[in-house]
């Protein structure tokens, strides 16, 4: 069971029937009234309210923050309006200053002032291995039981 932004709760079964056996791809759009046209969309773009609109922290990895996706940009920032700017994170691939500028700037249009610490710019494949080497410390030094 899964309960929508309207706090109608939808049985597993319904949400089920509307997923599509071929993967499908949303271009950015200017709109989001193509989306909600179809069913599927619809119900993939409450989902990602939802879930956004719940959560402590999002992290982006690789999204441009196209400006011409407004669909998009509306998402995100009528979902994450309360989340503290300090919950947001932006793992991109910026090579130089103008780059990682230019990112900063997109982001911070439409979700406010993330602190810059927030922002980095090594990558998804670095940022992974981070995290892998994180785990690791973390259990190197977890007590054993």
């Amino acid at each position: 069971r899964w309960r929508g932004v309207d706090r109608h709760v939808y049985p597993q079964s319904l949400v089920a029937r509307h997923l599509e056996a071929e993967p499908v791809i949303v271009p950015p759009v200017l709109s989001k009234s193509g989306l909600v046209a179809q069913p599927v969309l619809r119900l993939v773009w409450a989902l990602a309210f939802e879930s956004l609109a719940t959560a402590d922290k999002v992290i982006f990895v690789g999204y441009s923050f196209p400006p011409n996706d407004l669909a998009a940009r509306t998402l995100f920032s009528e979902a994450l309006r309360d989340l503290p700017r300090d919950g947001i994170g932006v793992v991109g691939l910026a090579e130089d200053q103008a780059d990682r500028d230019s990112l900063k700037s997109r982001y911070r249009s439409v979700l406010g002032d993330i602190p810059d610490h927030r922002f980095l710019f090594d990558g998804a494949i670095e940022w992974t291995r981070s995290l892998a080497d994180n785990q690791r410390v973390r259990e190197a030094l977890s007590p054993s039981v």
